[in-house]
């Protein structure tokens, strides 16, 4: 009876050996639980609808968003295009007013020494003319003279016609037209 005793007891604990490895090698059995609270249920429904439609209105924003985004960018890069445009125009026309200054300076500069060329000059063509004045008037007083001179002269030759006077009437109107003529070194205007 012992050993029966022993065999039952070694069989129960070979049993249940193989329990526990049946029980480990056998997959879990998920058992669902129905829910018993529906109002709980129907609330969590509607919390979850609303969530949604949030969401979808936010999506839709951000879409806008974005969308408004891309505009914005567009104009920016359009507004940047044109300010460099504008840069660049600022720039020619700085660098056209500086060449301008420069030849303007330059006219300026230019004038100035014309300026002071026609002062001279002009300084000069007073004195010319001056000048000029003074050699007409001595001009007409020795014509004048001269004319007087030969006036005289004629008469005087004409009544005498002995050579020698001749020769000294004439010499006298040379010497004369001689002596005029170191007054002025020009030709002699006769009449």
């Amino acid at each position: 009876m012992q050993e029966k005793i022993e065999e039952a007891h070694a069989a129960v604990l070979k049993e249940k050996e193989a329990a526990k490895l049946a029980i480990e090698q056998a997959p879990p059995k998920i058992v669902e639980v129905p829910v018993v609270d529906t109002e709980k249920v129907e609330q969590l429904t509607s919390k979850n609808k609303e969530l949604e439609d949030e969401l979808s209105t936010f999506r839709q924003k951000a879409e806008d968003l974005e969308n408004k985004l891309l505009e914005m960018q567009k104009r920016s890069d359009k507004l940047s295009q044109e300010t460099q445009e504008q840069e660049s125009k600022v720039n020619q026309l700085q660098e056209m007013i500086e060449r301008l200054e420069t030849s303007l300076s330059n006219m300026e500069s230019e004038n100035q020494v014309l300026r002071q060329q026609s002062l001279v000059v002009a300084t000069a063509d007073e004195d010319k003319s001056k000048q000029i004045e003074r050699l007409e008037s001595k001009i007409a007083i020795l014509e004048s003279e001269i004319q007087l001179l030969r006036s005289n002269s004629a008469p005087a030759v004409q009544a005498v016609v002995t050579p020698e006077m001749y020769q000294t009437s004439v010499m006298e109107v040379s010497s004369l037209e001689g002596t005029l003529g170191k007054h002025y070194s020009g030709t002699f205007i006769t009449t």
